[in-house]
């Protein structure tokens, strides 16, 4: 019983030893996460102000942090190759989004940036396979919006940029368009469909 009891009580004095330094290294990941979240922070702004290259250098620290978490690397990510494709740098923007992708397969933001870029390269169909995805979880959410309309628009441009195109789907596409967003501009060369 003699040496349970020290047992217990050297235990219980390492314990109270190591509860500074855990505290310690606990409070430094929470201090290196919130400046994570502070770069994040001006990286949104920065992206919102349309200044790309401060927004992805801002990105970029977040990327290269090791103590970000999942969710802000993910969308750091998706912010960087956004930023990217605005900057027709599509190689890079493909290769951010699909980190991006490959943490959150359902990030419509990186889906539609990632949809962009691939048709920017010539890669209609893959670009016409990510809307599809785009407007099948915008389609899971509420009543169509504005946005839902662009997409539609988007996806039917895709089609009819296709190799052969798609002139009955796109022009469908189109007229979903229309009808959410009657204001909505459909290219000149596609207004005959």
């Amino acid at each position: 019983m003699g040496i349970r009891v020290l047992i217990v009580a050297l235990v219980a004095a390492l314990a109270i030893s190591a509860a500074p330094v855990q505290a310690a290294k606990k409070k430094a990941m929470v201090t290196e996460q919130m400046e994570s979240s502070d770069v994040y922070a001006v990286g949104v702004e920065q992206m919102n102000a349309r200044h790309w290259k401060a927004a992805i250098e801002a990105m970029t620290k977040v990327i290269d942090n090791p103590k970000a978490t999942k969710d802000m690397l993910t969308n750091a990510y998706a912010d960087r190759g956004s930023c990217y494709a605005n900057m027709k740098m599509y190689g890079e923007a493909i290769t951010d989004l699909n980190k991006a992708l490959e943490a959150k397969p359902d990030m419509q933001h990186a889906l539609y940036e990632r949809a962009r870029a691939l048709a920017m390269t010539g890669k209609h169909a893959e670009a016409v396979a990510d809307m599809d995805k785009v407007i099948s979880l915008e389609s899971a959410g509420s009543q169509p919006s504005l946005v839902t309309a662009d997409y539609y628009k988007n996806r039917g441009i895709y089609l009819m940029n296709m190799v052969p195109p798609n002139p009955e789907k796109a022009k469908s596409d189109f007229a979903m368009a229309k009808k959410i967003n009657p204001k909505i501009k459909i290219p000149v060369k596609y207004k005959d469909l």
